[in-house]
């Protein structure tokens, strides 16, 4: 895992992540790839609350798994970003979206997870600031 570390680095991802948000559930590297762990970050939402992309890139899945709504992004070739716990979508497969563009609704908590050339990478080691140094919140209260 740290040479998947290292690349991350220094490829970039390009995120931009929740600020002031709660994490109730952070990146747990999982030991195996059908261990458990979590495989990404889940932040507290209230129900609703409109789900902005956390990066720019084509919509490769946006649909439902086991009644919960799922929308990934492929940043470029090996590059995954999947926004969960989604109620309503707001993007279809083959959209293109950039950073800040609605993707869906909360169903109660967002999750933000990273995926370089199938492997789980922690989020928190892609996320960005816009230029301005002022965080982008990736969701927005109506």
């Amino acid at each position: 895992m740290a040479a998947l570390a290292a690349l991350v680095a220094a490829v970039g991802c390009g995120l931009v992540l929740p600020a002031g948000r709660e994490v109730v559930d952070p990146y747990r590297e999982p030991a195996c790839d059908r261990c458990a762990g979590n495989r990404g970050i889940e932040w507290r939402a209230s129900a609703g609350e409109q789900v902005r992309s956390a990066a720019s890139g084509r919509v490769s899945f946006a649909g439902r798994v086991a009644g919960t709504g799922w929308v990934v992004v492929e940043v470029r070739e090996g590059l995954l970003v999947t926004h969960g716990r989604l109620d309503g979508l707001a993007v279809g497969a083959g959209d293109r979206v950039a950073p800040g563009d609605p993707v869906g609704t909360s169903a109660g908590s967002l999750y933000v997870g990273v995926r370089l050339h199938g492997r789980p990478v922690d989020p928190a080691r892609c996320g960005v600031a816009p230029r301005s140094g002022r965080p982008r919140a990736v969701l927005v209260r109506r």
